[in-house]
Order: C-alpha cells, then sequence, then structure tokens
C-alpha cells in the first residue's frame, strides 16, 4: 500500500515536534533555574543589606553559648537548640558597639546551662560592658528574661550577665532567684568497697583533693575549707560586680541574696530590675531610639501589615527584613561580605563597619 501525501505530511511534522520536545525542555529548565537564581539572590541581597538605623537582637534563649561548636548530629539533635561560638559573638559586639547604624541591642537570656561556666560568663559579660561604654547615648543595652531561675533553678550566673546592660526587665508573672554558689559532689568510696575495688591514691598534702570523690564518704575539713574560700571568691567578685553596675551596696545585693527568692515587685524596689515588661514592649522602648523619619516609617509599615500577610511568604520576608529588628547572625553575615565587596570592588559606599565573622 502507498502512502499518501497527507500521511507524510503529518509525520513530517510530528517528526518536527518530537525533535524539539527536548529543546522546550530545555528551554523550560533553563527559564526555571533563571528566575529561582533570581530570586535567590534578590532576597540575599536584601538579607544583607542592613536598614540605616537599626536595633541588634541576641537571642540567646534559644542558642547555647559555647567555646566551639559541636559536628555530631548527635549532641544537636539532643540539645534542641543551636550553638554560637563565644568568640564570634565578641567579634560581632566589638564590630557594632561603633557603628553609627546600631541604636540598641535588645539580650534575651534564656536558662544558665546556656552559657557554659563562669569564665564564658564573665568574657561575655565585659564585652556588653564595652559596647555599652562606646556606644553610651546612642545604643543602649536592654537585658529581658522570662525568669532569672525558676522552678528551684538558680540565677545568679544569668542575672550577673544582666547586669552589664542599662536597664534589665523581665514579666511580672516570673520569679528572680539569686541564690549565689554552690558545690556539690558525688562520694564513691561506699559503692568502691561493695565493688571491692580499692583505688591507689598518692595525696601529697590535705588541700590536694582532686581525688578526695574516690577516698571518702564526704567532704573533710580540709576540702570543705579549700572549696568554701573558692566559692567564696567567686561570691564576692559577682556581688561586687552587680553592685557597681546596678550602683547599688554589695550589702543591698547580698540582702537580695539571701531573701531569694524574691517577686518581681520585690526585686524592682530593691534595685534589681528596672521595670516589669514583656518581650514586646522592651522591643517598642529600643524603637523609641529610632531616628523619628524611621520610626515613622516603620509605624506605616505596621498599618500595612494586614496587607503584607495576604500577599504570601516572600512579601512578609521582604517586610521583616526592612524593619528595625536585626539579628546578630545577620549582622555578622551582611558586615562580613559587604567589607569583602568594599575590598574586592573598591565601593566605599558599602554599608558595612568593620571585618567580623559570622555567629
Amino acid at each position: 500500500m502507498t502512502e499518501t501525501p497527507m500521511s507524510n505530511s503529518f509525520f513530517s511534522r510530528a517528526g518536527r515536534v518530537l525533535r524539539n520536545v527536548p529543546r522546550a525542555f530545555g528551554a523550560v529548565f533553563l527559564v526555571s533555574v533563571g528566575t529561582s537564581f533570581y530570586y535567590q539572590y534578590k532576597a540575599f541581597k536584601e538579607y544583607i543589606t542592613l536598614p540605616a538605623a537599626f536595633y541588634l537582637d541576641l537571642d540567646l534563649e534559644q542558642q547555647a553559648l559555647v567555646e566551639r561548636s559541636s559536628n555530631n548530629p548527635l549532641a544537636l539533635l539532643t540539645s534542641g537548640i543551636r550553638q554560637l561560638e563565644l568568640h564570634n559573638l565578641l567579634q560581632v559586639l566589638h564590630t557594632a558597639k561603633t557603628d553609627e547604624r546600631v541604636r540598641g541591642l535588645l539580650a534575651v537570656l534564656g536558662d544558665r546551662q546556656n552559657f557554659g561556666g563562669l569564665a564564658q560568663l564573665q568574657e561575655l559579660r565585659n564585652a556588653l560592658l564595652d559596647f555599652r561604654f562606646h556606644a553610651k547615648g546612642r545604643a543602649p543595652i536592654y537585658a529581658y528574661s522570662n525568669a532569672f531561675g525558676e522552678g528551684g533553678m538558680n540565677g545568679t550566673g544569668v542575672y550577673y550577665l544582666a547586669s552589664a546592660a542599662d536597664k534589665v526587665f523581665m514579666p511580672p508573672t516570673s520569679m528572680m532567684s539569686l541564690l549565689g554558689f554552690e558545690n556539690t559532689q558525688v562520694f564513691l568510696k561506699d559503692l568502691l568497697d561493695r565493688l571491692k575495688v580499692e583505688p591507689e591514691v598518692h595525696r601529697r598534702e590535705e588541700y590536694k583533693a582532686a581525688l578526695a570523690p574516690l577516698t571518702g564518704t564526704g567532704f573533710d575539713p580540709a576540702h570543705r575549707e579549700n572549696l568554701t574560700s573558692l566559692l567564696q571568691t567567686l561570691y564576692n567578685q559577682v556581688v561586687g560586680d552587680i553592685a557597681a553596675a546596678r550602683r547599688l551596696t554589695t550589702s543591698a545585693v547580698e540582702a537580695a541574696i539571701s531573701a531569694a527568692p524574691l517577686l518581681p515587685s520585690m526585686a524592682t524596689n530593691m534595685g534589681l530590675l528596672d521595670g516589669l515588661l514583656y518581650r514586646d514592649q522592651v522591643e517598642d522602648l529600643l524603637l523609641e531610639q529610632l531616628p523619628a523619619e524611621m520610626l515613622r516609617t516603620f509605624q506605616l509599615q505596621q498599618q500595612k501589615q494586614p496587607q503584607v500577610m495576604a500577599r504570601g511568604a516572600a512579601e512578609q520576608l521582604s517586610a521583616q527584613l526592612k524593619g528595625p529588628r536585626v539579628s546578630l547572625q545577620r549582622y555578622a553575615v551582611a558586615t562580613q561580605i559587604n567589607t569583602q565587596w568594599s575590598a574586592m570592588f573598591g565601593d566605599s559606599s558599602s554599608n558595612s563597619s568593620s571585618s567580623t565573622t559570622s555567629c
């Protein structure tokens, strides 16, 4: 059977269409990739473009302060919170203290276990005091915590850090428990005796008590004296620093510790707090540090918030990035990248002040 001209024409057109399908898919793929890249670049550009004036948000409620972050996935899963390296945080504070765009710092503090040892607390506290000194009159530090020790927890360390701020706030329904310092040890001698294990310990002097938990059933006089002296030294230092920062006498701070736990109203009357506010109210106080023109602009954005919410997630994110609150992580990334761009392209108009590293 011979093919008709019509059938030849049909198969010819079908062949051309099939041959063009890969090209069409390729074109769609390129357009899709290009569009995705454009919106990612646009979002990243908005992320690193900081407002002309803003306040920094240091959220230590959902982050754990560490000397070096862990790459162990099991550790990250069990902790439930992100890790923030101390030296990165100190570098960001060092950069921000002379940045004229920074008009305030909100330090949101969490539980005591988020801050490591007392040495880390002191190092961060000194950095906050240094920021406070250089940014005086321009960028006050407001510290906020839902509770300074609650449910039997000791809030002395967290409040010690908070006392470096210009003002300290907590909610009116919370509790302040400044309980001082204590030391607890587990003595294993009875357990080792039951297991018929005899440790070989050579103790040079009575105050060398590092291995005392293996040889005793409790604190001997020299061991107790040693630890008591250490705790008293730390206690005196912390009480003196709090008193100096809060412009109180050491006797007043010690009286507050002796009377703990304190209701928020009692803590305020004793000079430990500057007000009983919730976090959003403290943020409103920081907004007052912004220039009047920027504050009016932000208020207009707030009035348009219902319209922005209806437009979708992208518009909401864009509106947040243009707002007055900048996280410390965003500030670190923005200043670092803008500084690198300035060094590479000689752009002196870049909105960065100095180099830092990402938190």
